[in-house]
């Protein structure tokens, strides 16, 4: 259905532990929205009922690949990262890869986003969004679709109450939704004279591992006893706005 829109799917279908299921086409994720074509926006739109769009990244990635402006569709930047701040990048990620183990670097990453209070404020931020959204979608993105944006999909659902087993399983899912996006971001680096061992360290940095959300999970763990735990004490989501956004997103 896409072919330029990277990462994209409809977190709605997904089940709860309490028998109910995610609405479709209220709750999108996907990669960076840039140059989609016209029917590709329509298809947004007209199929999947898009209304807002909310960007995870930070001020330099928009300047560098601005999102396309959608007719009637409304847009919210709620950077996750401060761009002045020492918080590990994608970019930095790519100045290290030679020299530190990707993985390591990755579990970091999501560690950070978990402790780091900015990266709190803007995920607070994200759901407060949710809770204003009373008809169509919501897609939410960064740069890959796959780690600020992966962590948003796993604060969402476990408000929902969709089990850690599920949530990994759509969070696995870029590895095949991403795997020609990379591919051709490979072959680009092999015309540049890349060697095949940093290829192989930029593909693992453009993919997802259980073990990055895992590392998430327990942080959260180790400081807030839990990963829902986290998203009371942390993000500040009360009982009253989980049992709104469950009334909003859920059926059955």
């Amino acid at each position: 259905m896409f072919e330029k829109l990277v990462n994209f799917r409809d977190l709605g279908g997904l089940k709860t532990r309490s028998g109910e299921t995610v609405k479709k086409h209220r709750l999108l994720r996907s990669g960076v929205l840039q140059d989609l074509p016209k029917n590709e926006q329509d298809t947004l739109v007209d199929t999947y009922e898009l209304r807002t769009v909310v960007d995870l990244r930070r001020d330099d990635e928009l300047v560098k690949h601005p999102d396309d402006q959608i007719d009637g569709v409304k847009n919210y930047h709620i950077s996750i990262m401060e761009g002045d701040t020492k918080t590990t990048t994608q970019e930095t990620l790519m100045q290290s890869i030679d020299e530190h183990d990707v993985h390591g670097l990755m579990k970091g990453l999501y560690r950070q986003l978990i402790m780091n209070p900015y990266a709190q404020k803007q995920y607070r931020a994200f759901v407060d969004v949710l809770l204003k959204q009373e008809i169509g979608a919501v897609l939410f993105h960064c740069q890959a679709g796959k780690d600020r944006t992966g962590l948003a999909a796993a604060i969402i659902l476990t408000i929902l109450g969709v089990s850690e087993a599920d949530i990994m399983e759509d969070y696995l899912k870029t590895n095949a939704s991403r795997k020609q996006a990379n591919e051709e971001m490979a072959k680009g680096l092999r015309a540049k004279g890349k060697t095949e061992q940093e290829i192989e360290r930029f593909l693992a940095l453009m993919s997802v591992s259980a073990d990055f959300l895992e590392a998430a999970y327990d942080e959260a763990n180790k400081n807030y006893g839990s990963f829902d735990a986290y998203i009371t004490k942390a993000l500040y989501v009360s009982d009253k706005e989980r049992q709104k956004l469950k009334d909003m997103y859920l059926i059955g």
